[in-house]
């Protein structure tokens, strides 16, 4: 005799259980990691990217209309198993596909920082205690990144993107702002000052 619907419906709300507790059992992916550290004078930084399976890497960095442009790196390192690798031309190395630790050094523009990535990673950034990021007229982090430490200089952190950036400044631009605002207000008082002394006149 056939089963009740309600009967029917008892394995699969079962079975449903069954794969949503061992969901939560099995772990999230997760993401690769990179690092970054700014040199004291703001005009390089030195990276550290794991990388996954790979046996190409690609030194590029997101153009003026989201085009990918090459760009050169020194002191190229490839810690991991078979780290040989080979240059394919001035922004490009291959090696034995594997699990390995990248590091290189790169130049930065303007203090501005700008990576992309194929995938999710767990991006640090580490900025030396000259640098700043907090004032929002000159510095910026983008969505997602959070200050996690400031002994000693600054670390910004993003969990699991595909982009970090990040824009930072000395304190000499941070005092030139403020100069440069005084500057304004007061020429804004000069200006003020003597029509709202004829217009006090006017209507005595």
């Amino acid at each position: 005799m056939r089963g009740s619907s309600r009967n029917r419906c008892r394995p699969t709300v079962a079975a449903l259980g069954i794969a949503v507790a061992l969901s939560l059992l099995v772990s999230p992916a997760m993401a690769l990691m990179a690092e970054y550290m700014v040199e004291p004078d703001g005009s390089a930084y030195r990276a550290k990217i794991a990388i996954e399976g790979g046996d190409t890497y690609h030194f590029r960095e997101p153009g003026m209309l989201g085009e990918q442009v090459p760009f050169k790196v020194e002191d190229v390192l490839l810690d991991g198993n078979n780290a040989s690798y080979t240059w394919v031309s001035d922004s490009q190395i291959t090696f034995p596909e594997g699990d390995y630790l990248l590091e290189y050094t790169a130049p930065l523009k303007d203090r501005h920082f700008l990576v992309v990535f194929d995938e999710p990673y767990d991006v640090r950034l580490s900025l030396p205690d000259v640098f700043d990021v907090k004032n929002p007229a000159l510095g910026m982090i983008s969505g997602g990144g959070k200050i996690v430490a400031e002994d000693g200089g600054t670390v910004i952190a993003w969990d699991s993107t595909p982009v970090a950036e990040c824009r930072f400044y000395d304190k000499d631009q941070e005092m030139m702002l403020y100069t440069f605002g005084m500057f304004w207000v007061l020429t804004l008082l000069v200006l003020l000052i003597p029509y709202l002394i004829s217009r006090k006149g006017g209507e005595g």
